[in-house]
């Protein structure tokens, strides 16, 4: 069970890196001339929304894979332990 909390956790990550990559892209092509500024912005609010989205569930399943190992095993999830990034 843990495996597979942690494999969405994985790609919740991705998705918040993929997302902030793409949010920077359009910022830096919203000034160049000939572009649709009103269309880059609500590529860059809609790409917010999914990395405010994607984080949230990246770090609340970190709390939840260690509230369910700590009533499980009585510890925390030792990967986990070390670092708020670990998968």
């Amino acid at each position: 069970m843990y495996f597979l909390l942690r494999c969405i956790r994985g790609l919740a990550g991705l998705i918040f890196v993929g997302s902030a990559s793409a949010a920077f892209k359009y910022l830096g092509s919203a000034n160049l001339p000939g572009t649709d500024t009103g269309h880059a912005m609500a590529i860059v609010l809609f790409m917010a929304v999914l990395m405010s989205i994607s984080g949230g569930v990246f770090f609340g399943l970190r709390k939840l894979i260690n509230t369910l190992h700590q009533k499980n095993v009585g510890t925390p999830h030792p990967k986990l332990a070390a670092s708020h990034w670990a998968l």
